[in-house]
Formats: C-alpha cells, sequence, structure tokens
C-alpha cells in the first residue's frame, strides 16, 4: 500500500485551488495536503502564489515531492482560453491579447506537469476546465488526455446544484464542464448529463464570475470518489478513515495553553480522560515537575520562527496541557503532559507502524503471574518476584528522528523564535514509535532478547529473567519501582498493574488476580445498583416471556443508547478477566 511504503503522503492537495478540498477533507476521513491558488498566502510576510514565477513553481515541485499527495486537483485560469474573451478582444491591442494568452498557457502546462508527475509515480490527479474553453486544444492537455489509463468525462453543473439569479429569480446554471483524470471512480462519479427538467440561468451580463466558485455537492462528490478509489487501492481503510481529525496545520485557532495561577479563581481543570473535576493546587504542582522536566531532558533548541516557514509552509505546532488524576479520590497520583497538538499528521509522510508501539497481550501479565506461583524460582535457584517499574517521562528519552517545530513553552518565549525539538515529546505522531525503539535497542544491547511475535516482550535466558532489572534500566532512564511482590520479607504483598489489582500471600505462594475494579465501579453506578444485593450466581437464563416482553419496550434515546454501548464495551473489557461476565 502507498501509505505504507511512504510513497503517499497525503491524501488530497490542489493548486489553483482556494482550499475548498483540503479545508473539507477531515469531514471526509481524508488527510489534507497543501493548498496553492493566487489568493493564498505562500508565507508569514504577506506574499501570495503565483505559478507563473519560477521560485513557486519550484516550491511547488518540492512540495509535490515532499507530501506525495494520493489526489492533486487542478483549475488553473480559465480566462485566457474562454469564448467571452473572444467578446472583448477588440477592445485589446494584439500584443495584449497575446499575453494574455501566453499567460494562461504557462499556468496551463505549469498543472499540465504536476498532473503527468502524479501519472508517473502511480498517484491521482484531477483537472477541469470549462467544455467550451479553447485550452482542450493545447497541446499539454491533448498530450495529458492521449496518456494510458487517463479519462476524461463531462457533466453540467447543474447536477452538482449551481445556481445562478437572473431577470426571472433563481436558477440552475447548465455550464457543461469537462474533467479529465486517472482515476476510475472519480470518472465515473462525475460523469453525467443535463436531466432537462428545470430552467438555465445563462452566464451573461457578469454571471460568470459567480459561477467560479465549486457549488458544495460538486465538492463533496469529489471528496468521496477521492476516498473511494484510495480504498479500493487499500491506501485507507474504514478504521484509519474514522480517525481523521484536526490537522497541526490548523493550531493558529488554538493557542498555546498556559499555566494558571492556583490562588486566583478559575473555571476548573478537569480530567482530560474521565471528564472528573481536578484541585487546581494539585494540578499547578503536577505542571510545575513537568515543567522541570522539559528543562531537564534539553528538549529542543531555540530557532527563527522563519526557517519553520520555510520547511513546512506552516507555523509552528501549538502546545497543550493534558491533566490527569491517574488514581482515584483515595489514593490521588496526579499527572500533567505538556503535550504537542500534533493530532492528525505530519508535513514528513509517515508510514502507518511510525505512529503507533507495540502493546504486550494482557496474558503476558497473566503468564508472568503464573510464572511466580509455578516456578518459584529462576534457574540460579533465586527465588522469582514481580516487579513493576516506571519510567519517568518515557517519551522525552527518544531522538527525534523528524524535524518538528512547534511554540516555545511557557516563560520561555521569544518573539519570532519557536522550538526545534530535539527529543521525542509527547503529542507528536512518532513519539510512541521512538519510545519503542529506544528502550529495545537498551535492552537488545545487554543481551536481552526481543520477541519476535510480540516486539513489547523480552527474555533474558541467562538470568531467567522477563522483565526488566536495574543495572539495564539506570543505564539510561530514571526510574521508580511502583511496586513489588514475592516471597522474601522485604517484598510487598500487593501492587496494581494496568489497574488490576495483584495481591500475593507469603505463606501459602498464592497469587490473586482482581480486574480493574473501578470498572465494575462504573457500572454499578451508571445502573444506580448501589443498594442491591449481590446474586452467587453469575447469569440468569431469560424466560420466553420475559423475551417478548422485552421487545415491546419503546427504543432507547440517543443519550440512553450512548450510555449502552459504553457500558456494553466497558463490560466486554472486564470480561477479559472476568470470567462471570463472558459468558
Amino acid at each position: 500500500m502507498y501509505k505504507s511504503l511512504g510513497m503517499s503522503g497525503v491524501d488530497v492537495a490542489g493548486i489553483y485551488n482556494p482550499e475548498r478540498f483540503t479545508s473539507k477533507a477531515n469531514a471526509f476521513g481524508l488527510q489534507p495536503g497543501f493548498a496553492i491558488d493566487l489568493t493564498l498566502q505562500k508565507d508569514d510576510k504577506g506574499n501570495h502564489w503565483d505559478l507563473s514565477k519560477t521560485e513557486h513553481q519550484k516550491k511547488l515541485k518540492g512540495l509535490l515531492w515532499k507530501e506525495k499527495p494520493a489526489f492533486l486537483i487542478g483549475s488553473p485560469p480559465c480566462g485566457p482560453f474562454s469564448p467571452l474573451q473572444n467578446l472583448s478582444s477588440h477592445r485589446r491591442t494584439a500584443a495584449q491579447n497575446e499575453a494574455i494568452l501566453a499567460e494562461g498557457r504557462l499556468h496551463l502546462n505549469v498543472a499540465a506537469e504536476a498532473y503527468m508527475e502524479q501519472h508517473r509515480n502511480g498517484r491521482y490527479f484531477l483537472h477541469e476546465h470549462p467544455k467550451p474553453s479553447r485550452s482542450w486544444r493545447e497541446p499539454c492537455i491533448e498530450k495529458l488526455q492521449a496518456m494510458d489509463g487517463v479519462y476524461t468525462v463531462q457533466a453540467p453543473m447543474c447536477k452538482w446544484h449551481m445556481k445562478a439569479e437572473d431577470g426571472q429569480g433563481v436558477g440552475l446554471v447548465r455550464k457543461e464542464t469537462c474533467y479529465v483524470t486517472n482515476s476510475a471512480e472519480m470518472a465515473k462519479a462525475l460523469e453525467g448529463r443535463c436531466e432537462g427538467r428545470h430552467r438555465h440561468v445563462h452566464l451573461i451580463n457578469g454571471r460568470a464570475r459567480e459561477a467560479q466558485v465549486y457549488p458544495p455537492k460538486l465538492v463533496n462528490a469529489i471528496l468521496k470518489g477521492i476516498k473511494k478509489e484510495l480504498m479500493n487501492k487499500g491506501e485507507i481503510s474504514e478504521l484509519s478513515s474514522i480517525t481523521a481529525g484536526p490537522s497541526p496545520d490548523e493550531t493558529s485557532s488554538e493557542p498555546t495553553e498556559h499555566f494558571f495561577n492556583p490562588d486566583v479563581k478559575t473555571e476548573g481543570v478537569f480530567d482530560s480522560v474521565t471528564g472528573t473535576p481536578l484541585k487546581t493546587d494539585k494540578v499547578w504542582e503536577a505542571r510545575r515537575e513537568e515543567m522541570t522536566w522539559v528543562k531537564k531532558q534539553d528538549l529542543y533548541e531555540v530557532v527563527d520562527e522563519q526557517v519553520c516557514w520555510d520547511e513546512t509552509g506552516r507555523g509552528p505546532i501549538g502546545l497543550k496541557w493534558v491533566d490527569r488524576n491517574k488514581g482515584d479520590a483515595l489514593n490521588e497520583n496526579y499527572r500533567s503532559r505538556l503535550v504537542v497538538r500534533e493530532i492528525k499528521r505530519s508535513s514528513v509522510p509517515l508510514a502507518e507502524f511510525e505512529s503507533f508501539s507495540a502493546m504486550p497481550p494482557l496474558a503476558a501479565l497473566k503468564v508472568l503471574c503464573s510464572l511466580l506461583v509455578s516456578k518459584k524460582v529462576s534457574k540460579s535457584g533465586q527465588p522469582l518476584k514481580l516487579r513493576l517499574t516506571d519510567i519517568s517521562r518515557a517519551h522525552f528519552y527518544g531522538q527525534a528522528r523528524r524535524r518538528v517545530f512547534c511554540n516555545l513553552p511557557e516563560g520561555e518565549e521569544i518573539a519570532g523564535k519557536c522550538a526545534l525539538l530535539k527529543r521525542s515529546m509527547y503529542g507528536t505522531l512518532d513519539a510512541a514509535s521512538i519510545w519503542q525503539q529506544t528502550y529495545a535497542d537498551v535492552l537488545k544491547k545487554n543481551n536481552i532478547k526481543q520477541c519476535v511475535a510480540w516486539p513489547a516482550l523480552f527474555y533474558q535466558e541467562d538470568s531467567d529473567l522477563r522483565f526488566m532489572v536495574h543495572g539495564v534500566l539506570s543505564e539510561k532512564f530514571e526510574y521508580r519501582v511502583d511496586g513489588q511482590i514475592g516471597p522474601e520479607a522485604t517484598d510487598g504483598t500487593a501492587m496494581c498493574v494496568l489497574n488490576s489489582v495483584l495481591e500475593f500471600n507469603k505463606d501459602t505462594g498464592v497469587l490473586t488476580y482482581e480486574a480493574d475494579p473501578r470498572h465494575a465501579e462504573h457500572i454499578i453506578r451508571a445502573l444506580n445498583l448501589e443498594e442491591s444485593k449481590s446474586v452467587s450466581t453469575p447469569a440468569e437464563k431469560q424466560k420466553l416471556t420475559d423475551v417478548l416482553a422485552a421487545e415491546g419496550l419503546p427504543e432507547l434515546d440517543e443519550t440512553a443508547t450512548a450510555q449502552y454501548r459504553s457500558l456494553t464495551m466497558r463490560a466486554a473489557y472486564l470480561s477479559m478477566d472476568r470470567a462471570d461476565l463472558s459468558e
């Protein structure tokens, strides 16, 4: 698949298009890329794009190489080729008419070269111009249409509900339009003809300019065509399409979040996962600790903001605070993370696997528990123990693989400057992948073998080690031991792993494993069952009369449906550790 191989970075980009497609791509599960148009600024200095300039043409080629858009959509100026241009040609000199046509041909050739670059590299393009346009007789377009796998289709704009107003009122605009594309799905989606059951408004008396705006129905049809083609080719899936969200290019509307003064009354801070109100003094303390780590780990270097614009074509990405109480109301464990808002995609294309890290299977924890109570001792005769180790600010240890620019943290701001990450940071797309590679390299360097099937599992045969040891960890990371259970006097008897409670009885050697109790408590609370009596049987078979009675109950409303789905999936997750729920 193109994306997995790094051949395609974004799903849709546009030339001679004022963001009409890239601005709506996320709503269709597509990743937006660059948009180039005479109306759009090229940089923060107010310079606009002008593809008649050689410098801007080189920038376009660089963006095509860098972002590798799966689809490139173009609609170069058609005015110089329009029949309406002939109606006013007598008002200009022959030299002026030739200059207008020459500029039109220049833009048409720039677009055609970009389309051919897409086609040569196995990616897609879409070109649009009105059917009556003389551009269809230009050599560059004729050459494009003659290429293998290229389709030319036609459809009127009234198919897409383009409207205009004349003396008789609002009506549909016919405006026969031709499209050239190398996407079979796109050609199929756009081809059509007028049904002839409505009145047409003629594009005269200045109405032609208004018809340059694509109707929303056409924009939606093109984006749907892109998605269908990419799904057919396996470049995106239903699963990956629903992960689309805001792009980091849109961070200008979301400024970097700052500290708050705990002594000043605020609207409150809430847990980023549960939504539970947090204590502001505790959050303040957690945020201060995080900033200490940011400075300690030398996460970034300060560079001119212009460097960011020159390399990415965008401003630096904003920062955000993520606050959590990873404990509960009785045993508080406040954590705050300063994260980069790289929510959806990066300027440098990433293969899908580069956005994730491996997670050990839940069964691995149960295997470790089983070995503790069954083997009891290691190969060297030492008593087996189970230890939980937490790496402090794990993502800060990996070296950055990409040049990621973000805003400077609060208190470090300098006018005209931004941060270039030297290490990975929470919120960057490849942070988890970099962390996995970082700890895997350290472990393998110490003769600890990595599991082939599960990259997050390791084993050292000589010491019978199935986890991380002190010497290995202290070599590179700062860490703390969050719990250790075992048979010796210095060992503890209980600890919490992934919110599951493990208790070890040193006298009997029995280890009990309790699934995350918070899930069960949440379900009971949500169903108002706190005062209900428990039963000894895991399930109760329904009678036929009960089933028939349930069928006559009214359908759940939207709120109740959402709660039902949430509780069902919570119970399904819990059932992996609760045999009484797995029936």
